[in-house]
């Protein structure tokens, strides 16, 4: 594939047209330019095709020979024909803003005997099994809105006042909604102020005053409730598994955008929450996103935020489940955009390269690898030192080990427990590499010291390796 940062905008609108998807472009080509006009478009739309089938079948795609013939207002008027053709995609799969299209073009030709008809059909949208649950409190305002024209036009002043007071309950809704949301991001994102409009709390109140409406007829607000109490109280594992338990019953009725706020939001939380020590809520919270995994509700999620993504195949290798963590990326990895992709996938393959042995690999990925995120550079260094380990390249792990102590004390992202815990890796790995370059000198020590030790981060890879030492010279 060619670099993203040199394709052209024509390319990076292209090659996401999947090939079952060519009949339907080019019928949409031929609706727009007409079968005997512009040949130019469908020669030029020919030739792209034949890349991006090259693209999909691992072939090499060279994308300038044809282009740089072309004007830029040829490229430009087939760009804006391709954005076409996605926003028809869009409308086409969105039955609710067909809907509230429709309506406000009967409003503006006047199509008055019809309107109310389409109204009342648009409106019971919600009992459509396959739109159970998805229509939002924002296109409901959209469609009183268009209820409220016909009214002013009938004159009908009492409907007028009834639809008004609807469409304010449901702005308050919305307003709850939007508040709950920004608390969730502030809170969970490491900002230390919160200024919410209105009393956040007199929110909670008015919310658990009508809990059952909203558990029932307002699901999304609902979902959020629930996860701004969690982080509120800061409650335990056990009441965050409560939450999970909800979004498995319900998550047909909610929409793929506020599951994956939903669970994103909890495994903030359970990073927050659970120390990488205990190991009996780690593996709660796994087993949660495992269990998300297998029922196919990753699937419907439209794309994984990096850290996020990152974190849960992180949790995968501390629970010593690389099977999964291979999964995530083979899987899954499609869901990350572009730009922070290459980021997390490097670190990720270069954590699977050393789990399989690839240690050259994973060495040429860590070593030219420049990442700004806290959690992967730490994993990243820290594989990195077990691959220096692994391959005897001894003498710089001291070095490397200080870095990492350094920075991790620089960073006010880095809790107390994790420094710890990560500290006591390095301090182990550090004796380990003296221990192999004299001769196992050092070892009952060592173990003795380790053998006190409860939990601490990567002690799995501790304890094997000190056995392997203990092996060779401790008969």
């Amino acid at each position: 594939m060619v670099n993203a940062s040199k394709k052209s905008k024509t390319d990076l609108l292209l090659e996401t047209i999947q090939p079952k998807e060519f009949i339907n472009f080019e019928r949409y080509l031929v609706s727009k330019l007409g079968r005997s006009h512009n040949i130019d478009y469908y020669g030029y739309w020919s030739w792209k095709k034949e890349q991006i089938l090259n693209s999909f079948k691992g072939k090499p795609v060279d994308f300038k020979p044809y282009e740089h013939t072309l004007s830029r207002k040829f490229l430009s008027d087939f760009n804006k024909l391709i954005e076409g053709y996605f926003m028809g995609v869009s409308v086409e799969r969105d039955k609710q803003l067909q809907s509230i299209l429709l309506l406000n073009e009967m409003r503006k030709r006047k199509v008055d005997k019809l309107f109310s008809d389409y109204l009342k059909k648009s409106k019971g949208l919600n009992k459509n099994k396959l739109l159970k649950g998805l229509i939002s409190d924002i296109t409901s305002l959209r469609f009183n809105f268009e209820e409220y024209i016909l009214l002013n036009a009938l004159n009908d002043e009492q409907g007028m006042v009834n639809l008004a007071g609807d469409i304010c309950h449901i702005t308050e809704i919305v307003y709850f909604q939007n508040v709950l949301f920004n608390f969730i991001n502030i809170k969970l994102l490491g900002s230390s102020s919160f200024e919410p409009c209105l009393n956040f709390e007199m929110i909670l109140q008015r919310i658990e005053k009508d809990i059952s409406d909203y558990e029932k007829n307002h699901k999304n607000v609902y979902v959020l409730y629930l996860v701004a109490l969690l982080i509120k109280d800061n409650k335990s594992v056990n009441d965050l598994m409560n939450v999970v338990s909800y979004l498995n019953k319900n998550e047909k009725l909610l929409t793929p955008e506020y599951l994956k706020i939903a669970y994103e939001s909890v495994l903030r939380f359970s990073m927050f929450k659970i120390n990488v020590d205990n190991m009996e809520d780690l593996k709660k919270v796994y087993g949660i996103f495992k269990d998300v995994e297998r029922k196919g509700i990753m699937n419907k999620i439209p794309n994984f935020q990096p850290l996020v993504f990152f974190s849960l195949f992180s949790f995968s290798f501390l629970i010593n489940d690389i099977n999964f963590a291979e999964k995530l990326v083979t899987k899954y990895s499609s869901k990350l955009f572009c730009v922070p992709h290459d980021d997390v996938l490097s670190v990720c393959n270069a954590m699977l390269y050393y789990e399989r042995g690839k240690l050259n690999s994973a060495k040429a990925l860590l070593i030219k690898l420049r990442v700004k995120n806290v959690s992967m550079y730490i994993y990243s260094r820290l594989t990195l030192l077990k691959v220096l380990y692994d391959k005897n390249e001894l003498r710089g792990i001291m070095s490397l080990a200080d870095t990492i102590k350094h920075y991790m004390n620089r960073k006010d992202e880095v809790n107390e427990e994790l420094e710890h815990s990560v500290g006591k890796f390095l301090s182990f790995m550090t004796n380990l590499s003296l221990a192999k370059r004299k001769s196992g000198r050092g070892l009952m020590q060592l173990r003795e010291r380790f053998d006190l030790e409860k939990s601490f981060f990567m002690k799995k890879w501790v304890s094997d390796k000190l056995v392997e030492l203990e092996k060779i010279y401790i008969q």
